[in-house]
């Protein structure tokens, strides 16, 4: 069922629920497909908060369904080398990175790390 998130925001979420023992089996599901899309008809925008493309195969199959991949990423939890290997394994499966978003959960970081990482985001836009 779709709600509603803010009552002063054109924005609705579906929420997956309690995981499932099986994901690898529920993103491959008729059922899923069909629910997505009909939100792809219904809607201007739909985001699929999927699980880290390194660590299942979930993400590669929703991809599929997907303009675009946005990859979200943890400014000092992170490494460089991950953000490469799964941005490397978006495009491996064909799909257009859109854009990085870098999270910082507040804490205090080695300098270096976040040239590295818009080195690493530069490089992505070639």
């Amino acid at each position: 069922m779709l709600k509603t998130w803010r009552g002063d925001l054109p924005l609705q979420v579906l929420a997956s629920g309690e995981p499932s023992p099986n994901a690898g089996e529920m993103v491959t599901s008729e059922r899923l497909h069909d629910v997505l899309a009909l939100l792809v008809d219904a809607a201007d925008v739909v985001v699929i908060d999927a699980p880290p493309v390194l660590s299942t195969a979930a993400a590669a199959v929703l991809a599929r369904f997907a303009t675009g991949v946005i990859v979200v990423t943890r400014l000092g939890y992170s490494r460089i080398r991950q953000v490469a290997a799964a941005t490397a394994a978006v495009r491996e499966m064909g799909e257009v990175i859109l854009g990085v978003v870098v999270i910082n959960k507040g804490r205090v970081i080695n300098k270096g790390r976040p040239a590295a990482l818009l080195s690493l985001v530069s490089d992505l836009r070639k």
